[in-house]
């Protein structure tokens, strides 16, 4: 898969469909080296970055720089992977430039995608999560991202309402990851006191049995499974970790691995 990747985006750069500099059209611009990233760490999608400035008109330009392809004020929410490092000269002076696509969720089409001068984007996830709705786990760099996503995104209505059953505990976004089956490398639990409850019968619930019912109703079956499994309301004041990871609508079980979790765990 990465092979064809590789070769996908050589064919497009090579045949001058994509390309960038901070302002000017030109066709002297001359690609003298390109190091492409590998799509996959063992933590994250792939390295993300967003616009510096979201009001700022910063192009995406095509590899002659005939044209603008996009500017990023007009993607204020988006999260930008970045597939290819690439440094370009003009007039003697060498400027570097990521090769990035529009990080979209549910399968949609990417529509945006091309070269902008480096300086304008930082890494990281986009920080706008009050506009951002679901996120793959893998797109969240640290646990403080992921807490202001549960925090301020409207796909986690449900995750706000559930955690307010425990008034004293915190999200856990590596407990999470553990929680979901994901690679080991992809998370560290050392803090935590193993093993750590994984609740089977409600994260079955979750998994299986709950994608035609609302909010509400996944709300208080969630609660009626934690009172039953030893969770009941003075067990929840306690300091616990609580790895979850959900959405308002009902996420896909995919390649053997849990759509969604609601595991508990304990400082060391």
């Amino acid at each position: 898969m990465k092979k064809l990747f590789l070769l996908i985006i050589g064919l497009i750069i090579g045949s001058g469909i994509y390309a960038s500099s901070p302002a000017v059209a030109s066709s002297s611009y001359k690609l003298v080296n390109i190091k492409y990233d590998n799509q996959k760490t063992p933590k994250h999608n792939g390295p993300l970055y967003y616009a510096k400035n979201p009001k700022h008109s910063a192009a995406v330009w095509n590899l002659n720089h005939s044209k603008i392809r996009h500017h990023l004020k007009n993607y204020p929410n988006t999260t930008w992977l970045r597939n290819a490092v690439a440094i370009f000269e003009h007039n003697g002076k060498k400027s570097v430039y990521y090769h990035v696509s529009q990080v979209v969720a549910d399968n949609k089409p990417v529509k945006a995608i091309g070269y902008v001068w480096h300086g304008y984007l930082k890494q990281g996830h986009n920080p706008n999560f009050q506009s951002i709705r679901t996120v793959d786990i893998l797109n969240f760099y640290n646990n403080h991202e992921y807490q202001r996503y549960v925090k301020l995104s409207p796909s986690q209505v449900l995750t706000r309402k559930v955690m307010a059953l425990f008034p004293n505990s915190t999200v856990s976004l590596d407990l999470a990851k553990a929680g979901l089956g994901l690679n080991s490398a992809t998370y560290n639990i050392s803090n935590i006191a193993l093993p750590y409850d994984k609740i089977s019968k409600l994260n079955d619930f979750l998994n299986m049995h709950s994608d035609h019912l609302s909010i509400n109703q996944k709300y208080v079956r969630i609660e009626q499974l934690l009172n039953a499994n030893g969770y009941g309301a003075a067990t929840r004041r306690h300091k616990l970790i609580i790895g979850i990871y959900l959405s308002n609508k009902y996420l896909p079980i995919s390649d053997g691995l849990k759509g969604q979790v609601l595991v508990i765990g304990k400082s060391k």
